[in-house]
């Protein structure tokens, strides 16, 4: 991993969307990185998983600032020995999310290298310093000094994941403090997709005794942030976008904390099922919602649909039903349905069909009629 080699913080050199790192030691692997924007990580999130798992990248990090929460900043990780490898990488991804309708802007030369250290840095020529006080870092430059206190932030006990982020952001920028909001994903064991997440609060005042640890963890009526001690080489990690500790949370159970679910989304799966039952009367096909996402037809049939992907709830619907029906599982984001595709576990069983949303309008729904026909000839 990129440990093993050793690197300086300012050693890095820009060309175009890239800021490369070179190994000083006997490892001759090149870091690098490249950033963007986006307003919506939603649909980004699925693409980047792919592209972990297929090693074009590390790891990738979103990082929302509480004064800039519209926008999020996404940092992209390389390594390999040869920077021809990282470039031809980094073209493949870039062609990708820019194909996708999701306003996405990469940064380039001067802007890329200003946004990748101005997490420490207010001037690059400034002569800066890191120091330890005591639990936190102290960066000094010539234009004054800044206090860095890092935080873990506990997801396993948050209530409603879809609004998580949006309320801790509002909460930080209520109590008018500085901070962001990072996570960092990368592949764990097993190919799962694992991610940390941490709160960095910066402060300007050192005179300030604002307890924003127990003033969080109040609103939140649990332990949802706990105060990190970070070593000064830690600085790597934070300008870097990794996580500071060793403490991970599998994706597949925190889907929804970045996979909004909006109103807009709930009115397409409410327009969907209203389009669906009618076409199962109109076909005379008998059947019983169960809820909004599961169908139960012709005493055969579970019928699964969802906006995005959800590998927990899709497991326990296989665990629970697959024995006795037939399971049709439908995604309506497409991007979503991709990342199901992958999931070899699921889409092997035989008793499972995987429907592509770009073709549900040509559903025949006497498939229903016929495979009772052919279960009980």
């Amino acid at each position: 991993m990129i440990k093993k080699g050793k690197y300086k913080l300012l050693s890095y050199f820009v060309e175009k969307n890239l800021i490369y790192y070179k190994s000083i030691s006997k490892n001759k692997k090149i870091v690098a990185f490249a950033m963007f924007e986006t307003k919506l990580y939603e649909p980004i999130i699925s693409i980047l998983n792919g592209f972990l798992r297929k090693r074009f990248i590390r790891y990738y990090s979103i990082r929302i600032n509480t004064s800039k929460k519209n926008n999020k900043e996404i940092l992209l990780n390389f390594v390999d020995a040869k920077k021809e490898r990282i470039i031809q990488f980094f073209n493949v991804i870039q062609k990708c999310l820019l194909e996708i309708n999701t306003p996405i802007n990469f940064l380039e030369k001067e802007k890329l290298e200003k946004r990748f250290v101005a997490l420490i840095f207010k001037e690059l020529n400034s002569n800066v310093r890191i120091k330890r006080d005591p639990n936190s870092l102290l960066i000094i430059n010539d234009e004054g000094s800044k206090l860095l206190d890092f935080y873990k932030i506990n997801l396993n006990n948050i209530e409603n994941q879809n609004s998580f982020i949006n309320s801790f952001i509002s909460l930080i920028a209520g109590f008018n403090k500085m901070g962001s909001i990072t996570f960092s994903f990368k592949v764990g064991y097993e190919e799962e997709i694992n991610f940390t997440s941490y709160f960095v609060s910066v402060n300007e005042n050192m005179e300030d005794s604002f307890n924003i640890e127990k003033a969080v963890n109040e609103f939140f009526n649990y332990n949802a942030l706990k105060r990190h001690n970070v070593k000064i080489k830690g600085i790597f990690n934070y300008v870097w976008r990794l996580g500071i500790s060793n403490d991970f949370f599998m994706l597949k159970f925190f889907y929804n904390l970045f996979l909004v679910k909006n109103q807009c989304s709930l009115k397409d799966l409410l327009l969907f099922n209203s389009q669906f039952e009618q076409n199962l009367v109109i076909n005379q096909i008998k059947f019983v919602r169960i809820n909004n996402n599961l169908l139960f037809i012709e005493q055969y049939f579970i019928f699964l649909v969802l906006i995005y992907f959800d590998e927990n709830l899709i497991l326990k619907i296989v665990k629970k039903y697959c024995s006795k029906y037939y399971i049709y599982i439908l995604i309506l984001n497409n991007l979503e349905y991709k990342e199901l595709l992958e999931i070899d576990n699921i889409k092997l069983i035989k008793n499972i069909k995987i429907l592509n949303p770009d073709e549900i309008n040509k559903f025949d729904y006497k498939e229903f009629k016929n495979q009772v026909k052919l279960k009980y000839s």
